[in-house]
């Protein structure tokens, strides 16, 4: 029997079981799962990875400090552990391993608690990751690009979340708000904030239909082609609303945080000289 059926027949009988206690409550997060089921043939896992430049991870050199450290700073309960160069990714430790050595550090050996990965393509089924995850008892698949570089990593919450939706756990960090309104019609925008949720809060139309990005960060690169400097400043005509957009924080290869004006032409003076200090 393939993957995918056996993965299908699980979760409707957790379905069934879900329904008998009470349905009417329930019945739309059933919809939804039946729903995600269905589309869980067709992704792939480049689009569930952690793309390589929002990977966290620490060096098998390190020591035990370093390593509390980025497991505070961060809040994750896994992170990968690397070699030489983040393109030689040789694990991943979790926290609770680590804490083992808390009251004695000078025994730390990371070595003792590396946990397996296993290696994959971007262009690898999900549906078939899930099981060779399942197989191998690994929590976090490498995702290599055609060169043997690393391009991102799927942890197995990535996978189950594709599934039921977001999981969350106490070590969980709350959730940031990258779209922060700042004042009447201005706003600070992280360029990780979905391109779609910039597009409803400001109640304009930005991306094109094939546009290849997710993030406002990637709308705005993809628009200039290229990535801006900080303090530039890119303004954007719609039909009945115009938006001035501000670089305040980028580095060379992508952009982090924006300061974006919103006006409607029809209702609205021109405010961008609020954001030109």
């Amino acid at each position: 029997m393939h993957v995918l059926d056996i993965f299908k027949r699980s979760i409707y009988r957790f379905l069934n079981s879900f329904k008998s206690i009470n349905h009417q409550n329930n019945a739309p997060y059933i919809a939804l799962i039946e729903n995600n089921v269905q589309n869980f043939s067709n992704l792939r896992a480049a689009e569930v990875m952690i793309p390589k430049t929002n990977i966290i991870s620490v060096n098998i050199n390190d020591a035990f400090s370093a390593i509390y450290r980025q497991f505070i700073s961060s809040g994750h309960t896994r992170i990968p552990v690397h070699g030489e160069s983040s393109d030689d990714i040789l694990g991943f430790v979790h926290i609770k391993d680590v804490m083992i050595y808390i009251e004695n550090q000078e025994n730390f050996n990371i070595k003792s608690i590396l946990r397996s990965v296993i290696y994959t393509s971007r262009f690898h089924h999900c549906k078939e990751l899930l099981l060779k995850m399942q197989k191998t008892a690994s929590h976090l698949a490498v995702v290599l690009d055609e060169y043997g570089g690393v391009e991102g990593i799927v942890f197995l919450d990535n996978l189950i979340e594709q599934i039921v939706g977001d999981i969350k756990d106490e070590h969980d960090k709350i959730e940031e708000n990258l779209i922060c309104r700042i004042g009447h019609k201005i706003y600070h925008i992280d360029a990780k904030a979905s391109i779609m949720d910039v597009e409803n809060e400001l109640s304009i139309a930005l991306s094109e239909e094939d546009g290849d990005y997710e993030t406002f960060g990637g709308f705005i690169i993809s628009y200039l082609d290229r990535v801006p400097d900080i303090g530039e400043k890119i303004s954007i005509e719609r039909e009945d609303r115009s938006i001035h957009i501000y670089i305040i924080d980028a580095d060379p290869r992508k952009i982090l945080l924006t300061k974006v004006i919103n006006y409607s032409k029809l209702s609205d003076k021109d405010p961008s000289h609020q954001c030109d200090s």
